[in-house]
């Protein structure tokens, strides 16, 4: 016995579903709408936060740099010289001890500090290398530095402020500084102690990524968050100011608050773990969820309990039913009290038990009245057929009925509109005017075979309109199921086949333009489709030309049995001006026209040709380019045709079609040709010229790239440019993808690359981003030049500049270079040493000018053994030889006198042809202003030691 699901579970179902839906799609927009703005209120919150930290740290340091050029402003001109009096200046000011607590300093205007307080003993050091220094030099105005190491003992990050200190004339004299230690409580330690929740914390950094202040004081200093880490962190470079999750450099899930110090270039920074941040939303939404899945078994339970109670007497009476088959009588009825539909239905029951015997007792009299529903049946029968023949009169297609011997039966209302009267005659004269049947003709091979059959044909009315026509024609047979007739029903379906004719016209018209690689190409393929398509035998193109202003033959096509000679002969030499002819006609009025006969047309220039070609009927329509009539398009038929609207209606949107699709396809011919002649230039012109893809694969290069490297081309393209012409190079493919990606491939530059022989040529490149139809970058293309020839002149000319050409040592103009050079850097103490040869003239006398330069090769020889690669070794003079040594003091200047001394006798000892004798002097400066007074000095030293003795040339 099956098993069925009861009602009652039916409804607590789809009750307690339907309430359980409605609880969850209430609940959840909720819960988001409570979540989003729970998190909006917590970022907002949160940037307040640090507007406000922002606010009294931009005041703070106002005030902190206001206390320290006030302060600076009170310092007397004396105290530069006055070490003590500047020294009590600073001890005696505990405003400025109590905001500075990495101590007060005073710099002299060249950068040796005067007086500092705390006390350290340093008074003399220089501190002219610091950046805070040289920018309030350079500008005369107070600077807030950046964070650096402090040179006290500690060591601690720390920063500077600083103000000028100016003289009674205006000029910087001194300079004062006020130094904070990041790492303790000041104005920026007390922040890093400020908790936003229980994790959340605050920082600073400034534009270049270093950290300022940080609850973690080992980052301070660092640069430890690298570009594209974190997100926030990186806008906020940028310019960025305000609130947004990100992941931080130590992969923390934050909500991230950042915003732009007005004071200095620092930026302040926010960070509160989402996993803290969202805690509340988290704990709402369990609760909801627990709250849904109460609600829905409470509701479970509640409908179950429902429905019970309410199907009880619809129970009670399925229960009566099934066992009706066992009562009588009256026993069958059955009462039920519900006050509702139930009740109702009982009673319909009842109600349909007393029907029911009612007819049982009127079955008899049925019975007996049955020949009388016979005959009123047969009655209805005929007035049935009746009302068929009106239904086919009616119906809107052509309906006729023809016997076995093709005879006219019947003709419904519409076929005698058409075609006339035409009862009792052939069914093919009534039609086709003729006294046999066509072959083929659907009517008899319906009777012949017993089949339906289908068909389609163009007809010729008598108003002279061509229709096609849709045939269906079926047998009909007798009770036996012998043929005796035919049904032809016949449909006007000539709107249907221009609308298929033109959407057909359209795909061909496309598939010709987008197969054709040239329009000139094309046009006659599409007008062989059109006429083909409505059985025209002559189509031609004229099209504008815009300096003449009139309409030229841009192409024809004819049926190839025709002989149109002389009318193609003279469309090739015609050209018609607006209103003239067919052409100008439909080119004036933007719109299609039709001639039945051309021969009868007054305004026909063609008239003659047209007669001797046997051409009658004519149709154009506009070719429409930009709103514009751009050109017609022009057909003939050799029969005189009446104006078939309906071929108008369905041909001329083809000539806005045709319009544009000629011009993309000239814009194609312009863009094949452009990258033509584009190809030919890169393929002649004597640069490199490459296109890489994303992944650094070569897709296209010249010939000139190929001879130069020696690589032949299928070896090239395909492959990564790194791996060819980089060899050994690691990292270079992976570098340009991440440039290209993220827009930071520089557009210029010079690389080196290699020949396939291993030769490395310097090439000058010039790179343009490529991008696709869709707006993203698909590659980069790059235009090099090979520039190794010209660097190597330019290396050469340059060494010959600053080189002596006898010696190879730096000549005069690149020593003096260098000592400006060095007077202005902090390379001190610097030690120079001048030497001459004694005795060059003897040598020149006595063995030639040849031997005086060798001994002047051999005196440079010795003091280059004698000297480091970072020292300046040059021949100033015929015979006299100077010598820069930074960072050299006096002590190490005479150990490299001695060393020339042991040179020198080495060399002596080795060459005994020539004695080589020098007279050295040496001096040593420790700042600037001392170097041309130490260059003197070193000179007079050399002198006089030369003149102290007696110069003599051994010789051999």
């Amino acid at each position: 016995m099956r098993r069925f699901v009861s009602l009652k579970t039916k409804m607590s179902l789809v009750v307690s579903l339907l309430v359980t839906a409605l609880m969850v799609a209430s609940a959840f927009p909720i819960i988001s709408y409570f979540e989003k703005r729970f998190r909006d209120t917590i970022a907002a919150q949160q940037y307040a936060l640090i507007t406000e930290i922002a606010r009294d740290l931009d005041n703070t340091i106002k005030r902190t740099q206001d206390a320290i050029i006030a302060k600076a402003a009170t310092i007397p001109g004396r105290a530069v010289t006055d070490h003590s009096l500047a020294q009590r200046l600073l001890s005696s000011d505990s405003g400025l001890l109590t905001l500075f607590d990495n101590g007060i300093y005073l710099f002299s205007s060249q950068g040796r500090l005067i007086a500092e307080s705390p006390d350290l003993r340093r008074q003399g050091q220089s501190y002219a290398f610091r950046e805070y220094f040289r920018r309030t030099i350079e500008s005369g105005k107070p600077v807030i530095s950046a964070p650096f190491l402090s040179s006290q003992t500690h060591h601690h990050p720390t920063m500077m402020f600083t103000a000028p200190v100016f003289g009674p004339d205006g000029t910087i004299i001194a300079v004062l500084g006020g130094s904070i230690d990041l790492t303790k409580d000041n104005l920026l330690g007390e922040h890093a102690r400020t908790r936003i929740g229980t994790t959340g914390y605050i920082y600073i950094y400034d534009t270049r990524r270093t950290m300022i202040m940080h609850p973690d004081r080992s980052r301070i200093l660092k640069q430890d968050v690298p570009p594209g880490v974190n997100r926030v962190f990186d806008k906020g470079i940028t310019g960025f100011n305000g609130t947004e999750e990100t992941v931080n450099s130590r992969g923390l899930r934050a909500l991230t608050s950042v915003l732009g110090l007005k004071t200095t270039n620092w930026i302040l920074a926010a960070n509160y773990p989402l996993e803290e941040a969202y805690a509340p939303v988290r704990e709402a939404t369990r609760f909801a969820i627990m709250a849904v899945i109460v609600g829905v078994l409470v509701s479970l339970a509640i409908v179950w309990l429902s429905m019970r109670a309410l199907t009880a007497p619809l129970r009670t009476l399925t229960g009566h039913i099934r066992s009706l088959s066992g009562l009588e009588g009256g026993e069958k009825e059955i009462r039920i009290k519900s006050g509702d539909e139930i009740e109702e239905l009982a009673v319909a029951f009842n109600t349909m038990i007393k029907d029911l015997h009612d007819k049982q007792d009127e079955m008899h009299r049925i019975s007996r009245e049955f020949a009388q529903e016979v005959a009123a049946a047969l009655a209805e029968a005929q007035e049935a057929r009746a009302r068929t023949e009106a239904f086919i009169a009616a119906i809107a297609d052509m309906v006729t009925v023809v016997d076995l011997d093709l005879r006219i039966l019947y003709q419904n209302l519409f076929v005698s509109e058409l075609l006339g009267d035409h009862a009792g005659e052939l069914c093919f004269r009534a039609y086709h005017g003729r006294e046999s049947h066509c072959e083929g003709c659907l009517v008899v091979e319906a009777l012949r075979d017993g089949e339906v059959h289908c068909g389609e044909r163009e007809m010729l009315f008598a108003d002279g309109s061509r229709r096609q026509l849709e045939f269906a024609v079926s047998p009909v047979r007798d009770s036996t199921g012998r043929i005796v007739a035919a049904v032809e029903l016949v449909r006007d379906i000539s709107k249907r086949k221009l609308t298929e004719w033109r959407l057909a016209s359209q795909h061909a018209v496309n598939s010709i333009l987008a197969e054709s690689t040239t329009v000139g190409e094309a046009i006659p393929r599409v007008l062989k489709t059109i006429c083909e398509a409505i059985g025209w035998e002559v189509g031609t193109v004229w099209w504008m030309d815009q300096k003449k202003e009139t309409l030229l033959l841009l192409d024809m096509w004819h049926r190839p049995d025709l002989d149109i000679a002389s009318f193609e002969a003279l469309n090739r030499i015609m050209s018609f001006y607006p209103e003239e002819g067919l052409p100008g006609r439909v080119w004036s009025a933007g719109s299609p026209a039709w001639v039945s006969d051309v021969l009868m047309e007054e305004n026909f220039p063609r008239r003659s040709a047209a007669e001797k070609s046997g051409l009658r009927g004519a149709f154009a329509f506009p070719i429409v380019l930009g709103g514009t009539v751009a050109g017609v398009m022009e057909f003939f038929s050799r029969d005189a045709r009446e104006p078939d609207p309906g071929l108008l209606d369905a041909i001329a949107p083809l000539g806005s079609q045709i319009g544009q699709l000629f011009e993309r396809k000239w814009v194609e011919q312009s863009l094949r040709e452009s990258e033509r002649r584009f190809r030919e230039t890169l393929e002649n012109i004597q640069l490199l010229a490459v296109e890489l893809d994303l992944d650094s694969r070569i897709v296209f290069c010249n010939d000139f790239l190929l001879r130069l490297t020696g690589w032949p081309r299928e070896e090239v393209l395909g492959r990564r440019w790194f791996e060819i012409f980089n060899p050994g190079h690691r990292g270079l493919t992976e570098r340009f993808m991440v440039e290209i990606a993220d827009g930071s491939l520089p557009s210029h530059g010079e690389y080196e690359i290699s020949t396939r022989s291993g030769v490395r040529r310097l090439i000058s490149w010039n790179r343009t981003i490529l991008y696709g139809s869709d707006g993203r970058v698909s590659g980069v293309a790059s235009i090099g030049e090979d520039i190794s020839e010209r660097k190597k002149a330019e290396a050469e000319l340059v060494y010959r500049s600053t080189h002596d050409p006898l010696t190879d040592l730096y000549n005069r103009a690149f020593f003096e270079a260098e000592l400006k050079r060095l007077a202005r850097g902090r390379e001190f103490p610097i030690s120079i040493i001048t030497v001459d040869m004694d005795g060059l003239k003897g040598v020149n006398d006595a063995l030639g000018h040849e031997a005086g330069d060798r001994l002047i090769r051999m005196a440079a020889l010795v003091l280059l053994q004698a000297f480091r690669t970072e020292d300046i070794v040059a021949r100033i003079g015929g015979d006299e030889f100077s010598i820069l040594l930074p960072r050299t003091d006096e002590r190490e200047a005479e150990a490299t006198v001695e060393r020339i001394r042991r040179y020198r006798d080495e060399a002596n000892a080795t060459d005994l042809h020539l004695n080589l004798n020098v007279s050295i002097g040496v001096a040593t400066a420790h700042a600037g202003p001392e170097l041309p007074l130490a260059l003197k000095t070193s000179d007079r030293r050399m002198y006089r030691e030369k003149f102290s003795k007696k110069t003599s040339v051994v010789l051999s």
